[in-house]
Protein backbone atom coordinates (compact mmCIF):
# COMPACT_ATOMS: atom_id res chain seq x y z
CA UNK A 1 0.00 0.00 0.00
CA UNK A 2 1.29 3.38 -0.75
CA UNK A 3 -0.04 6.91 -0.15
CA UNK A 4 1.63 9.47 -1.18
CA UNK A 5 0.32 13.06 -1.24
CA UNK A 6 0.93 16.09 -3.66
CA UNK A 7 4.40 17.69 -2.56
CA UNK A 8 4.01 21.76 -2.18
CA UNK A 9 4.69 23.74 -4.92
CA UNK A 10 8.02 26.35 -5.12
CA UNK A 11 7.29 29.17 -2.71
CA UNK A 12 4.34 27.68 -0.67
CA UNK A 13 5.16 26.67 3.00
CA UNK A 14 5.75 22.79 3.28
CA UNK A 15 2.96 20.08 3.94
CA UNK A 16 2.53 16.63 5.19
CA UNK A 17 4.55 14.24 3.10
CA UNK A 18 3.65 10.71 4.04
CA UNK A 19 4.84 7.55 2.63
CA UNK A 20 3.85 4.13 3.32
CA UNK A 21 5.47 1.16 1.95
CA UNK A 22 4.98 -2.15 2.72
CA UNK A 23 6.26 -5.67 1.04
CA UNK A 24 4.81 -9.08 0.88
CA UNK A 25 5.52 -10.85 3.71
CA UNK A 26 7.35 -8.20 5.80
CA UNK A 27 5.94 -6.25 8.17
CA UNK A 28 8.14 -3.11 8.29
CA UNK A 29 6.81 0.27 7.49
CA UNK A 30 8.71 3.79 6.93
CA UNK A 31 7.04 6.41 7.49
CA UNK A 32 8.04 10.31 6.84
CA UNK A 33 6.76 13.70 7.91
CA UNK A 34 7.41 16.76 6.09
CA UNK A 35 5.43 19.27 7.84
CA UNK A 36 5.65 22.84 10.09
CA UNK A 37 4.53 20.74 13.13
CA UNK A 38 3.52 17.21 14.30
CA UNK A 39 1.90 17.16 17.56
CA UNK A 40 1.12 13.96 19.47
CA UNK A 41 -1.35 14.05 22.67
CA UNK A 42 -1.92 11.84 25.10
CA UNK A 43 -5.84 12.37 25.78
CA UNK A 44 -6.69 14.74 22.61
CA UNK A 45 -5.20 17.60 21.35
CA UNK A 46 -4.22 20.54 22.43
CA UNK A 47 -6.80 23.61 22.14
CA UNK A 48 -6.27 27.32 21.73
CA UNK A 49 -8.96 27.96 24.65
CA UNK A 50 -6.35 27.37 27.43
CA UNK A 51 -7.41 29.62 30.45
CA UNK A 52 -5.11 32.15 31.86
CA UNK A 53 -3.67 30.98 35.14
CA UNK A 54 -5.44 34.10 37.81
CA UNK A 55 -2.77 35.25 40.00
CA UNK A 56 -3.12 37.35 43.56
CA UNK A 57 -0.89 40.60 44.92
CA UNK A 58 2.35 39.26 45.90
CA UNK A 59 2.45 36.36 43.93
CA UNK A 60 6.17 35.89 42.41
CA UNK A 61 5.99 34.70 38.89
CA UNK A 62 7.85 34.77 35.65
CA UNK A 63 7.16 36.63 32.98
CA UNK A 64 8.11 38.16 29.32
CA UNK A 65 8.01 39.56 26.75
CA UNK A 66 11.69 39.15 25.34
CA UNK A 67 12.59 36.04 27.83
CA UNK A 68 11.53 35.36 31.03
CA UNK A 69 12.50 37.08 34.20
CA UNK A 70 11.42 36.92 37.45
CA UNK A 71 8.71 39.30 38.81
CA UNK A 72 6.25 39.53 41.82
CA UNK A 73 2.32 40.55 41.20
CA UNK A 74 1.20 44.40 42.33
CA UNK A 75 -2.41 44.33 40.96
CA UNK A 76 -4.54 42.54 39.22
CA UNK A 77 -7.30 43.74 36.14
CA UNK A 78 -11.23 43.65 36.93
CA UNK A 79 -11.18 40.29 34.54
CA UNK A 80 -8.20 39.20 35.64
CA UNK A 81 -7.01 38.62 32.67
CA UNK A 82 -3.68 41.04 32.68
CA UNK A 83 -1.70 42.11 35.48
CA UNK A 84 1.10 44.93 36.65
CA UNK A 85 3.93 43.55 37.65
CA UNK A 86 7.43 44.61 39.13
CA UNK A 87 10.49 42.72 37.31
CA UNK A 88 12.79 42.21 40.15
CA UNK A 89 15.65 41.81 37.40
CA UNK A 90 14.38 45.01 36.25
CA UNK A 91 14.18 44.17 32.49
CA UNK A 92 11.26 46.03 32.51
CA UNK A 93 9.76 49.13 34.26
CA UNK A 94 6.78 48.47 36.50
CA UNK A 95 3.53 47.66 33.75
CA UNK A 96 0.45 45.62 33.35
CA UNK A 97 0.94 42.53 31.22
CA UNK A 98 -1.58 39.80 29.76
CA UNK A 99 -1.86 36.95 32.03
CA UNK A 100 -0.27 34.34 28.93
CA UNK A 101 3.45 36.00 29.33
CA UNK A 102 2.92 34.73 32.88
CA UNK A 103 3.76 31.18 34.86
CA UNK A 104 4.90 29.95 37.86
CA UNK A 105 8.73 30.69 39.39
CA UNK A 106 11.25 28.22 38.18
CA UNK A 107 9.37 26.40 35.61
CA UNK A 108 12.64 25.66 32.89
CA UNK A 109 13.83 24.23 36.22
CA UNK A 110 11.38 21.81 37.31
CA UNK A 111 10.24 21.44 33.19
CA UNK A 112 14.11 20.06 32.93
CA UNK A 113 14.08 18.02 35.81
CA UNK A 114 10.73 16.47 34.51
CA UNK A 115 12.14 15.96 31.12
CA UNK A 116 15.61 14.40 32.56
CA UNK A 117 13.07 11.30 33.89
CA UNK A 118 12.44 10.13 30.30
CA UNK A 119 8.96 10.48 28.22
CA UNK A 120 5.30 8.88 29.97
CA UNK A 121 4.12 6.11 28.95
CA UNK A 122 0.89 6.17 26.88
CA UNK A 123 -0.85 6.60 23.74
CA UNK A 124 0.25 9.70 21.32
CA UNK A 125 -2.29 10.95 19.16
CA UNK A 126 -0.36 12.68 16.20
CA UNK A 127 -1.27 15.97 14.66
CA UNK A 128 0.20 17.49 11.15
CA UNK A 129 -0.12 21.61 12.04
CA UNK A 130 0.71 23.48 8.72
CA UNK A 131 -1.69 26.66 9.86
CA UNK A 132 -3.33 26.41 13.59
CA UNK A 133 -5.45 23.30 12.78
CA UNK A 134 -4.50 20.08 13.18
CA UNK A 135 -4.55 17.02 10.71
CA UNK A 136 -4.84 13.80 12.68
CA UNK A 137 -2.00 11.07 11.24
CA UNK A 138 -2.66 8.70 13.97
CA UNK A 139 -0.85 7.65 17.17
CA UNK A 140 1.99 5.55 18.86
CA UNK A 141 2.15 4.06 21.96
CA UNK A 142 5.00 4.21 24.48
CA UNK A 143 5.29 0.90 26.55
CA UNK A 144 7.35 0.28 29.13
CA UNK A 145 10.80 -1.54 28.54
CA UNK A 146 11.63 0.61 25.30
CA UNK A 147 9.20 -0.58 23.57
CA UNK A 148 6.82 1.72 21.17
CA UNK A 149 3.74 0.68 18.27
CA UNK A 150 2.76 2.64 15.62
CA UNK A 151 -0.80 2.70 14.52
CA UNK A 152 -2.70 4.46 11.21
CA UNK A 153 -5.47 7.30 10.90
CA UNK A 154 -7.93 3.79 11.08
CA UNK A 155 -6.23 1.54 14.10
CA UNK A 156 -4.28 -0.30 11.74
CA UNK A 157 -0.75 -0.94 12.57
CA UNK A 158 2.20 0.38 11.18
CA UNK A 159 4.40 -1.94 13.02
CA UNK A 160 6.35 -1.46 16.09
CA UNK A 161 10.11 -1.01 17.73
CA UNK A 162 12.06 0.20 20.51
CA UNK A 163 13.78 2.97 21.11
CA UNK A 164 15.96 4.40 24.48
CA UNK A 165 16.45 7.64 26.31
CA UNK A 166 19.75 9.32 26.58
CA UNK A 167 18.76 11.29 30.41
CA UNK A 168 22.11 13.83 29.50
CA UNK A 169 20.61 15.02 26.42
CA UNK A 170 17.25 14.32 27.28
CA UNK A 171 16.50 12.66 23.85
CA UNK A 172 14.83 9.97 22.49
CA UNK A 173 16.78 7.49 20.22
CA UNK A 174 14.78 5.82 18.19
CA UNK A 175 16.27 1.87 17.60
CA UNK A 176 14.00 -0.41 15.48
CA UNK A 177 10.58 -0.29 13.76
CA UNK A 178 9.04 2.55 11.62
CA UNK A 179 11.16 5.81 13.18
CA UNK A 180 14.30 4.12 13.06
CA UNK A 181 15.22 5.38 9.93
CA UNK A 182 17.70 8.32 8.52
CA UNK A 183 14.76 9.96 7.43
CA UNK A 184 14.17 10.80 11.56
CA UNK A 185 17.44 12.34 11.99
CA UNK A 186 15.83 15.16 13.88
CA UNK A 187 16.83 16.20 17.87
CA UNK A 188 14.09 14.13 19.04
CA UNK A 189 14.60 16.28 22.26
CA UNK A 190 11.75 16.06 25.04
CA UNK A 191 10.56 18.96 26.68
CA UNK A 192 8.00 19.01 29.13
CA UNK A 193 5.36 22.50 29.24
CA UNK A 194 2.41 23.29 31.18
CA UNK A 195 4.05 22.43 34.55
CA UNK A 196 4.00 18.55 33.38
CA UNK A 197 0.63 18.72 31.80
CA UNK A 198 2.07 18.39 28.74
CA UNK A 199 5.55 16.29 27.44
CA UNK A 200 6.83 16.92 23.65
CA UNK A 201 9.51 14.87 21.70
CA UNK A 202 10.74 16.75 19.05
CA UNK A 203 10.75 13.85 15.82
CA UNK A 204 12.94 15.18 12.91
CA UNK A 205 13.56 18.50 12.95
CA UNK A 206 10.93 20.57 13.21
CA UNK A 207 7.90 18.07 13.80
CA UNK A 208 7.18 17.46 17.75
CA UNK A 209 5.07 14.90 19.46
CA UNK A 210 3.40 15.70 22.51
CA UNK A 211 1.73 14.15 25.16
CA UNK A 212 -1.24 15.60 27.34
CA UNK A 213 -2.96 14.78 30.45
CA UNK A 214 -5.86 17.29 29.67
Amino acid sequence: MRYKPAQPGCGQLPRRSLLLSSAAGSQLTRLWFNVVVVLAVLIGPLTASAQVRVWSVGDRVEAGPNGYHPATVLAVSPAKVSFRLHYEDNAHPDDWVEGYWIRPRNTQAKADALAANGPRMGKYLIYSYATSFGAYNGYFLLQPGGNYQLFLPGGKSAGSGTYAFDRVTATVKWQTGPFASKDWDGTQKLTVEREGKTYSIRLKDRPSGSNSTD
